[in-house]
């Protein structure tokens, strides 16, 4: 549902948090206490060092954005399925109109049931940017009835992707014959992958110049400056993961490939095929006996931990931590993306560290 942006705490309250994004977004609330993990000097070194370039870019979005910016009489009309996606377009679009969002909230994409007042947005609407028919299903009989001057664009076939099969759940470490991928079915969390975000900036920016010549010029800028960002973005991350946290840790379902892939990461397997899904008691059973005898410490999903997650942890070392692929708890806009890509980032290396 399209609706003003709220800035919220993530456990629901409104009350001041002192936790970082990547702490909320992983479970880690304002009340009670929180396990100490520690780390390296090292990794401690690149940890401060990566929250400084990310405070730096969110401080570099708010004072290069004259006061002027936005020229509303006749800008673009532009909507966006999802926030990772919104915050990239937002980037693009900065110093020219204000992209809107269509799923501002903890919905979820694969489940979402259209309302009324959406598709009478998305009629009007000059442009609409989608992942594609892999991630927001709802969509694709909406936008068969949508009249011909809507534009959808599906950023999915954007020049340039790293795409990647949906991988079949199992044990894929012991067993590399089970690591089959599911028919036809592509990942599409395309945005985890900080290449792929840029190939996403420079599609869109090119897709708008199309439809609105005058601002071609300061989009491929602004696609420019988000490429930049994410160059000194990687270049801060350094050894942070590396070969020593591998093979260490599943994961509830197969989200998080595209940065596994990027990143160097290789997950032991995946619980499920879905997140919607239910294992059975054979499955848990499996499951547990790898993860006591491998000695797994981590499992990471997608979702707040399932009610069979508390089963299939029993009398392991394992804990279950939740990691958000789409930032749903992160305030939309052009700051977006840099600050979950170090919430998933910091979720990973504060519980894989302590086992490594």
């Amino acid at each position: 549902m399209l609706r003003d942006n709220k800035r919220r705490s993530a456990h629901g309250r409104s009350t001041p948090c002192r936790r970082s994004p990547f702490e909320l977004l992983n479970g880690y609330r304002c009340s009670g206490p929180i396990r100490q993990i520690h780390v390296g000097r090292t990794r401690r070194t690149l940890r401060i060092r990566i929250i400084a370039l990310v405070g730096a870019i969110c401080l570099a979005l708010l004072a290069t954005r004259p006061a002027n910016a936005l020229d509303v009489t006749n800008a673009l009309d532009v909507i966006v399925t999802v926030k990772p996606i919104h915050g990239i377009v937002a980037k693009v679009m900065e110093g020219v109109a204000q992209p809107r969002l269509l799923l501002d909230g903890g919905e979820d994409p694969h489940t979402y049931a259209i309302r009324i007042s959406d598709s009478r947005a998305l009629a009007h609407a000059d442009v609409v940017f989608w992942v594609g028919r892999d991630l927001e299903i709802f969509l694709d009989r909406t936008f068969g009835a949508l009249p011909d001057q809507v534009n959808v664009v599906a950023l999915d076939q954007a020049p340039g992707l790293s795409r990647l099969p949906l991988r079949t759940r199992g044990i894929w470490i012991s067993k590399p014959e089970n690591k089959s991928t599911q028919s036809g079915a592509l990942d599409p969390h395309i945005w985890l992958d900080p290449d792929n975000a840029v190939s996403i900036a420079r599609f869109v920016a090119a897709t708008l110049a199309e439809y609105d010549p005058p601002n071609a010029m300061r989009y491929a800028q602004n696609a420019d400056s988000f490429a930049r960002d994410v160059t000194r973005f990687m270049e801060s991350i350094g050894d942070l993961l590396g070969p020593q946290l591998n093979s260490n840790y599943l994961v509830l379902n197969d989200a998080f490939q595209h940065f596994e892939n990027r990143f160097g990461l290789t997950p032991a397997g995946a619980v499920l095929n879905h997140p919607e899904d239910s294992p059975g008691a054979k499955s848990l059973k499996l499951i547990r006996t790898y993860l006591q005898s491998e000695s797994i410490r981590c499992v990471f999903g997608e979702v707040s931990p399932p009610p069979f997650v508390r089963t299939l942890l029993e009398r392991t070392k394992a804990q279950y931590v939740w990691l958000d692929p789409m930032g749903r708890e992160l305030d939309a806009g052009p700051a977006h993306y840099f600050v979950m890509m170090e919430a998933i980032l910091y979720g990973l290396e504060r519980c894989l560290a302590q086992s490594a």
